[in-house]
């Protein structure tokens, strides 16, 4: 049987110096001047019926005439139909076909829109697919649209930690550059959610987001020729991942497993997922293994002096320590899980994730013990790590080469 490291050794793992690059790293010559460019987001979808307010003066153009929203007329209401749907309140009714498309055009740059309790910039467009669900997708600016996201994804206001935000402004612009060239030909280029980035539009900007784009306007991380992809979560437990071990992907070296450390400590200590315990009883084992499997056995008679067993049994750990592979026996059934599939199934409520898959069991009490480190799949910026690093002085540009090493920044507008 090989040999195994006991997990503990990734909670205590020797600490190295943090290197402190003395200057700012290379920046290349910026692209020859171009515009900002335009990202679609796609902010929801409409299997029967949704509700759109208009804050300020919208115009909805049809073959017949251009029709204003905004002042009295605010409020729209939008409903699927058998072949198309229609667009309508008290004032006005649309039908349209299912081929076609509407765009909402605001009157001036500083015009919102409302949907379930945001506000949002920009254009919107309504348009159905083949399967007669409707999108609403958000056509704004690139760097607008960055600064309704970068305050969602890294939350903080304090002004000591503009460096980190700055670095997540980054991440944020290369992973959408990246997102627009790879979707271009489809409907819309992301989505407004964890599925690529949080966006909350222009409920979410503050004074400190504001800034750190502006600050970093056009910049992205590249490497060799191609923008980087800068992934990026929360917390990452004192260790990094690498990225081919969440995503299956071809291996980047600028994103592989490392100790994140500056001086002696470990970047992202402050985080409150930097350590963490979850318990879990023998009730919520049976419905969480019901709800993945099919099987229960909390109303089971037992025949004998033996109990139905319950066991977990790591069968494999990437170099971080993060659980790889996992067989899970409930009585006489035997499973396998890998990966993200191990935070779905021990997530509890049913339907949330486990922080991490960097843990460890245990049992007490007829429960079942999980002590873990981080929070978030581990590859990339970690934001706690981020701020931690700000903190202590460093600014945005090591605090990338300390996630991306060997990339380069690059301002491409």
């Amino acid at each position: 049987m090989q040999k195994r490291t006991p997990f503990l050794v990734y909670f205590f793992v020797s600490v190295f110096s943090f290197y402190m690059f003395s200057c700012m790293p290379q920046t290349r010559e910026s692209s020859p001047k171009v515009s900002i460019p335009d990202v679609k987001v796609l902010l929801r979808t409409i299997t029967n019926n949704d509700t759109i307010s208009f804050n300020e003066p919208y115009f909805l153009d049809t073959e017949e005439a251009r029709y204003e929203f905004g002042k009295s007329n605010n409020e729209v209401f939008i409903t699927t139909l058998k072949d198309g749907y229609k667009v309508y309140n008290d004032n006005r009714l649309f039908l349209f076909r299912k081929s076609d498309n509407v765009v909402f055009i605001p009157q001036d740059y500083s015009a919102t829109f409302s949907l379930k309790n945001n506000n949002y910039n920009g254009r919107l467009k309504v348009t159905m697919r083949e399967d007669n669900i409707l999108l609403l997708i958000n056509n704004i600016d690139l760097e607008s649209y960055l600064k309704g996201v970068v305050p969602a994804e890294i939350f903080t206001n304090n002004d000591s930690l503009l460096d980190a935000v700055k670095a997540q402004a980054i991440c944020a612009r290369s992973y959408s550059f990246k997102k627009m060239k790879e979707n271009k030909d489809k409907p819309f280029h992301m989505y407004a959610d964890v599925r690529d980035q949080v966006y909350k539009g222009a409920s979410a900007r503050t004074t400190l987001g504001d800034f750190a784009v502006d600050e970093t306007r056009g910049s992205v991380l590249v490497y060799g020729n191609e923008v980087a992809d800068t992934y990026f979560h929360a917390s990452c437990g004192g260790i990094l991942e690498s990225a081919e071990n969440v995503w299956s992907s071809d291996k980047k070296v600028y994103l592989s497993s490392a100790q994140d450390i500056i001086g002696k400590q470990f970047a992202d200590i402050e985080s409150p997922y930097f350590r963490w315990m979850q318990m879990r009883t023998s009730g919520q084992l049976d419905t969480l293994y019901k709800n993945r499997f099919g099987i229960s056995h909390i109303r089971d008679v037992v025949t004998d002096t033996m109990d139905i067993p319950f066991v977990i049994s790591v069968k494999e750990r990437y170099n971080s320590g993060r659980i790889k592979k996992m067989n899970v026996q409930y009585g006489t059934d035997h499973q396998e899980l890998q990966g993200y599939e191990i935070r779905q199934f021990l997530g509890w409520p049913p339907g949330t994730l486990l922080p991490s898959t960097l843990l460890k069991f245990s049992s007490e009490d007829s429960m079942l013990v999980i002590n873990g480190a981080g929070n978030g799949h581990g590859v990339g910026l970690c934001q706690y790590g981020a701020m931690f690093k700000a903190k202590k002085g460093l600014q945005y540009y090591h605090i990338l080469q300390s996630y991306f090493p060997g990339t380069t920044l690059k301002k491409v507008y």
